[in-house]
């Protein structure tokens, strides 16, 4: 398998995203987001439900955005970070055992580094 690639998302454009990946990358970090100021309740965010309902277009959407960050448009350059930080994070959730050969690109950058280190831990406990 080419890990360079995400399975169906190869140049930028794929049928079930509307052929606009970065746009759906951009729904589920302001999900995220979205969640932070929803902590005190007690079910799951709406992007954790959707982690858990559909987590191969998730894997395929997120995977895609850490293949081809700088697709991603966001109003600033921390913006950017926060949603890369995010797309690190939430593959710890759907990612598999061939993202985490993504994942070691990051692991020694000094933005996401701890981040990657983290999730490839989370995607290899989920898979062992």
């Amino acid at each position: 398998m080419d890990v360079t690639q995400p399975s169906t998302l190869a140049d930028g454009a794929d049928p079930s995203v509307g052929g606009a990946p970065a746009h759906a990358v951009e729904i589920l970090a302001m999900l995220d987001r979205s969640s932070i100021h929803e902590t005190w309740r007690q079910r799951p965010s709406a992007l954790e439900q959707l982690l858990k309902t559909w987590p191969d277009g998730c894997h395929l959407i997120l995977e895609w955005a850490l293949i081809n960050p700088g697709t991603i448009s966001t109003i600033s350059n921390r913006q950017w970070l926060d949603t890369h930080r995010f797309v690190i994070q939430a593959l710890g959730e759907v990612g598999t055992p061939a993202t985490v050969e993504l994942l070691r690109v990051h692991v020694l950058d000094p933005d996401v580094g701890t981040v990657a280190v983290a999730t490839i831990r989370q995607i290899q406990d989920r898979h062992s």
